[in-house]
């Protein structure tokens, strides 16, 4: 009896302790959560700072304003990041140059950052971006909002689903 105790109890404290963050995929990693807490002090938000000091080569290749890969430039930057960290880090930061500032440019007027306003106003239904309290369906919302252009709205409707994926 003690022992069948002494093992729930033992398996309990297992299930509750905190996974070292090498041992989550990068699915499971708050892309905005890991960024604020390692790099915000000195880059500020991430999207405006990749913008201006991240170019994508001739190759497709995302480099610094010197021309090295950004890949390599990772691996040692304070610290470097881990394997599990720099695939999603390289994906959202090729992903907010390549997106150029859209929300910035056309949503910001009326709206708060994406990532606040992703994470409080939407939610992913279905594998849809869906409004989470009006049920609408964002990228439908989009085509006859803000002035977006059919592009602009796919492109946001990509970038507010990434976000709840945590991988923007």
């Amino acid at each position: 009896m003690l022992r069948s105790i002494l093992r729930i109890t033992l398996l309990a404290l297992v299930a509750v302790l905190p996974r070292p963050l090498t041992a989550q995929s990068a699915e499971a990693i708050d892309f905005h959560k890991r960024f604020e807490k390692r790099c915000f002090s000195c880059h500020g938000h991430s999207g405006p700072f990749m913008r201006e000091h991240l170019t994508i080569d001739a190759s497709g290749t995302l480099v610094t304003g010197t021309g090295q890969p950004l890949e390599t430039f990772l691996l040692r930057h304070a610290g470097g990041l881990d394997a599990t960290e720099s695939p999603l880090f390289l994906s959202v930061f090729r992903k907010q140059v390549e997106t150029g500032g859209l929300f910035r440019e056309k949503c910001i007027v009326c709206h708060d950052r994406a990532y606040e306003m992703a994470r409080l106003d939407l939610i992913l239904r279905d594998g849809q971006v869906t409004g989470r309290y009006s049920n609408r369906n964002i990228g439908e919302f989009l085509l006859t909002h803000g002035r977006l252009t059919p592009a602009e709205a796919e492109r946001m409707t990509d970038v507010f689903f990434a976000l709840l994926h945590g991988r923007r």
